[in-house]
């Protein structure tokens, strides 16, 4: 939304996807979850994921951590078309 707020006025398109529960998902699979919904906890959440043997889903909760301290409003527009 911020890069649709950003180059074109607000208009916006597609831009609140539904969220999946990955944790269900994951059980689907009989894949291990973590959820990190703290900013703090990311660093061992990561860790542990990375030592587990095998694959692990880890979701960041975006909307427990809050915004981003700038907004991200992408590449400047038309720049995806520009060969250089």
């Amino acid at each position: 939304q911020n890069i649709q707020d950003a180059q074109y006025q607000g208009r916006r398109h597609y831009s609140a996807p539904l969220t999946p529960d990955f944790k269900t998902f994951a059980a689907s699979m009989k894949l291990p979850h973590a959820c990190v919904s703290r900013v703090e906890d990311f660093a061992d959440a990561l860790d542990g994921a990375l030592a587990a043997d095998g694959p692990v889903l880890l979701e960041i909760d975006m909307t427990s951590i809050g915004p981003f301290a700038a907004q991200f409003a992408g590449p400047p527009a038309g720049a995806a078309g520009s060969v250089r």
